[in-house]
């Protein structure tokens, strides 16, 4: 493509796309590579850990944790600029926490909340949705865990699907005994 279609498609001639995905970070600098034009942003929050699960004669499950929220921007940028992100810790096991806040340029998401623990009575409560991100182009919330069920923990949320990337659904509940981690939260740049 030349020069000239290329610029008017919206697209760098010169300039092969590049991805960069990441999973840990904070207060971390991100450069645009030299030659970018366009980067397509997404970020999405941590997921909920899994609740624990108990048993006294009948068996008392723990809730799953809710999946983080996602945001997404497309942000017209120049080689050598920099962004500072921190990407959202998983909940938590075995108490069932929630999922840490992404954060990068504008966009701030939100961490899946962690399931509920079984107690002398009850199954453990499921953990919410990572509320809808902020400052994106387009923001989505995440997804809800489910409640723990008599033997059976409850699901973790779903991950949240992004254009080049999906977040982490939230950890399970356990059946019985110590609930598990959600996912950490991630953040795509993708570059053309």
């Amino acid at each position: 493509m030349t020069g000239i279609l290329c610029a008017l498609a919206g697209g760098n001639a010169q300039f092969a796309p590049v991805t960069r995905t990441y999973t840990t970070g904070t207060a971390a600098t991100e450069t645009v590579p030299t030659g970018a034009a366009t980067l397509v942003l997404e970020v999405f929050g941590g997921s909920g850990g899994g609740g624990s699960g108990f048993f006294n004669v009948i068996q008392y499950s723990g809730g799953g944790g809710g999946s983080g929220s996602y945001g997404k921007s497309t942000i017209s940028v120049s080689g050598g600029q920099t962004f500072t992100y921190t990407v959202g810790a998983a909940g938590t096991g075995p108490a069932g926490n929630g999922g840490a806040s992404s954060v990068v340029s504008r966009i701030t998401t939100s961490g899946g909340g962690g399931g509920g623990n079984a107690s002398g009575g009850t199954n453990g409560a499921a953990g919410a949705a990572g509320a809808i991100a902020t400052g994106g182009d387009s923001n989505t919330a995440g997804n809800a865990g489910v409640i723990g069920n008599f033997g059976t923990g409850g699901a973790g949320g779903a991950g949240v699907s992004g254009t080049n990337d999906s977040g982490l659904a939230g950890a399970a509940g356990a059946d019985v005994g110590i609930g598990i981690a959600g996912g950490t939260g991630k953040i795509v740049f993708y570059y053309t």
